[in-house]
C-alpha cells in the first residue's frame, strides 16, 4: 500500500517520492521480514511495513 499524505509520499520503498521512485526504478522490493508480526512458530512474517520515522522532522508543533 502505498499512502499520499499531506506531508509527502510514505511507503514502504522511502519516506519520500525521490526515495520511493530510486527504489521503483531499482526493482527492489519492499517485501522484508516483519520487526512486528511473527508466526505461531517464532518465524517472522514477511510484510511491507513503511520504515520507522519521525513525524517531528516533517511537521513543526502549531500554536493556537
Amino acid at each position: 500500500m502505498i499512502t499520499v499524505t499531506a506531508i509527502g509520499l510514505l511507503s514502504p520503498l522511502g519516506l519520500d517520492a525521490a526515495e520511493t521512485a530510486a527504489a521503483l526504478r531499482e526493482g527492489a522490493s519492499a517485501a522484508r521480514p516483519s520487526d512486528t508480526f511473527t508466526h505461531a512458530d517464532g518465524a517472522p512474517c514477511l510484510t511491507a511495513e513503511v520504515p520507522p520515522f519521525g513525524i517531528a522532522d516533517y511537521l513543526t508543533p502549531k500554536t493556537f
